[in-house]
Parts: C-alpha cells; structure tokens; sequence
C-alpha cells in the first residue's frame, strides 16, 4: 500500500508545532478567473482557493499521478494549453528540487484516459513555497474538450518535490490520483481533497510539439 507522508506529521515527529504561515494569499474565487497579462486572451482553470492546507508526497513517486480534470466545453475556443501550473514548496521534504513529470491526460466517460501531451520532465525555479508554472504550448485535439492535467511525483520520499490540497473541506469533485496502474477519485488529507493543479489555456492555436523526456532526468538541471 502507498501511504501518503503529510507535512504536519513530519513537523510534529520533529518536535516542532504545525506553523501557521505557510498558507500562501488566498486568489480570486471560481473555477475560471483571468490570468497574468503576458497570456493574450487566456483563462486560468482552477477548483482551489489559492490557499494550501498541507504539502503531501507518496513514499513511492514512479507512475504515482496527482491532477484535476478540466472541460472546456463552455469556451471551446479556448483549446491551447499554454502552461501546466502545480504548487509545490522546494523546502519540503529536503532543501532544494529534485523535479517531477507534468502531462495531460484524455477524459473518457468518467475517468481519466491515455496521455494525450508529455509527460514532460521539470524542475522548477522558484526559491519560496508557490505556484510552480511550466511551459506546454499544446493545441487540444477536436473533439477533446475534457482533460486530466497531472503531475508525477517521480522520485521516492525523501528525494522529491511534494504537492499540495487547498483549505476548502467541501471536494468539488475534480481531483483525481493513478496508482497501481488505475485512476481514482483523489482520497484527500485529513478531508482536504481539492488538489492545487491549474491550466492556463487561451484562443490560439499552438503547432509546436514539445521532445518528451519522459523518464529521463534532464541533465541541464
């Protein structure tokens, strides 16, 4: 069984108290709010507040996967995917980063389906606990309008990066977790079920398909 180590826990194996000011600002409500204004006519598709509740990672990180799904239906115009947004905090579970893989997944029926983009090997850059944003630059195929956005953990505890749930207790029912080759709903922690993975999609239409590293660690890191 893959058992979910928590931040709190290890601060209080440590003897130290749960600290109260990792919580990042809370963002803008809703499932869809504007997005930075170097993205010309995008959306940012989100299910979080903005606020984290805990950091999470797997003892075991190959083909562990952690995403919400997304449904453009309503906008469909909006089929690029420009970037892959996961928060994450490279002070946990060791100093520094050691990467993971982002992709985005088919939506069949009900659950998540094949790798449709990626996986897509990174590491991010950022020096404070945060949203991590990573480039995709992809066009959705016609007719997909439902799509998993993921990350791996890749790497085993403690030599990874971890992800994290917002502060809402009420799921939305939109994040999902792979494990022992299937998907399912994302189980939570301590009832916190609404996983901190976003999209930045917009209305044009992107050509260029990205070199997969799948499992290969890039050595420009």
């Amino acid at each position: 069984m893959r058992v979910l180590v928590i931040f709190a826990l290890a601060a209080l194996c440590a003897g130290a108290a749960w600290p109260s000011d990792l919580a990042v600002n809370p963002g803008p409500g809703g499932a869809v709010a504007a997005v930075e204004a170097e993205v010309d006519a995008g959306l940012e598709l989100k299910y979080d507040t903005g606020t984290r509740s805990y950091l999470s990672i797997s003892f075991y990180g190959a083909d562990h996967w952690y995403g919400n799904d997304f449904d453009i239906s309503q906008f469909s115009e909006y089929r690029g995917v420009m970037n892959i947004k996961v928060f994450s905090d490279p002070g946990w579970p060791q100093p520094g980063w050691n990467g993971f893989n982002v992709a985005i997944f088919d939506f069949v029926g009900s659950v998540p389906a094949s790798i449709l983009w990626g996986p897509k090997f990174v590491k991010p850059r950022r020096t404070t606990p945060g949203w991590c944003k990573f480039t995709v630059n992809w066009t959705l195929p016609a007719g997909n309008d439902r799509f998993v956005a993921a990350m791996e953990q890749y790497y085993d505890y403690p030599e990874c990066d971890c992800f994290a749930q917002d502060d809402n207790p009420t799921s939305a029912g939109h994040s999902w977790q792979y494990f022992n080759d299937a998907w399912v709903p994302y189980g939570g922690t301590y009832g916190y079920k609404n996983l901190m993975v976003r999209v930045i999609v917009n209305n044009a239409t992107v050509s260029v398909t990205p070199t997969s590293l799948g499992r290969v660690k890039s050595l420009y890191y």
